[in-house]
């Protein structure tokens, strides 16, 4: 790993508590890792939610002085329960301050001066898939709607966006 990456690591494990999501310090690690060994042009993340995968690689991104990430979310409580099946799940999402989330993540963007790497897309992925190229995108990280169903159309639409030795985060 190169020092100048220990950086970023530190700044996510000191900042990644106060970010919504559920990103543990390990996953946002290998991400951060395999940024600064690919140095990607393009990374896309299906579901958002509030950062904190999406924070970590941004934060890479701009360490490495290259590439983007586009951000793919709808961020609506009809979209989180999509699916659904158990009670408690879906009166938690039901509940959820959807909004608030959002502009948490918005402010997180100016906090950590990485909306210059970032692309955001407040949208479903299904709907947005054909605006990438084939053999565009140098890592996907999938975290969407975690049903089998959605997270299968998620895979099976952005399979061919990823470049031969590219990766995929799940």
């Amino acid at each position: 790993m190169e020092m100048v990456m220990q950086n970023v690591i530190d700044i996510v494990q000191e900042n990644l508590k106060s970010i919504e999501g559920w990103c543990s310090l390990e996953k946002a690690t290998k991400l951060i890792n395999c940024i600064a060994d690919t140095k990607p042009d393009l990374c896309v993340e299906i579901g958002v939610f509030g950062g904190s995968s999406f924070i970590p690689q941004a934060l890479a991104i701009k360490e490495n002085g290259k590439g983007e990430i586009v951000g793919i979310d709808p961020w609506s409580n009809e979209s989180t329960l999509e699916e659904m099946q158990d009670k408690a799940n879906i009166d938690w999402w039901s509940s959820l301050d959807i909004d608030y989330v959002y502009k948490h993540f918005l402010a997180n963007l100016e906090k950590f001066d990485i909306k210059g790497v970032s692309k955001i897309i407040k949208d479903k992925a299904e709907n947005i898939y054909d605006q990438f190229e084939d053999n565009s995108i140098d890592l996907l990280h999938i975290d969407g709607n975690h049903s089998e169903l959605l997270a299968y159309k998620d895979a099976t639409l952005y399979l061919s966006k990823v470049k031969i030795g590219g990766y995929i985060f799940f």
